[in-house]
């Protein structure tokens, strides 16, 4: 059976694999992922690697660039303590409102020229 790694901790952020780099929407998911990353690294701490792929449906949506925040592991007992502060939640969140913010301003300006 499946056997929890308790040491397992950290925050990573998922894109879909499998799909070419000539694809527009693949840019605009690895720019999306790459920014996730850098305001979360802000706030939390993050797995070693943390840009991560995987061929997740949640993130089949050919038309956005999409993202899966994967923010702790509930096996780990200090990422499980940090996950019930009501405090920490608002933090995790704000960096995510921050990075889709940072996002969409870069996007703006790069289709301005």
């Amino acid at each position: 059976g499946y056997k929890a790694d308790r040491t397992a901790r950290g925050a990573s952020v998922y894109a879909r694999s499998g799909i070419t780099a000539r694809n527009a929407m693949f840019q605009g998911t690895a720019r999306l992922q790459q920014t996730m990353i850098e305001n979360l690294d802000d706030d939390l701490r993050m797995t070693g690697a943390p840009a991560r792929q995987a061929r997740l449906h949640v993130l089949a949506n050919p038309s956005a660039p999409s993202v899966l925040v994967e923010i702790g592991f509930i096996s780990n007992r200090q990422d499980e303590a940090q996950l019930r502060q009501p405090s920490h939640r608002a933090t995790i969140a704000a960096a995510i409102r921050d990075a889709v913010d940072e996002h969409f301003a870069q996007e703006r300006l790069a289709t301005r020229g």
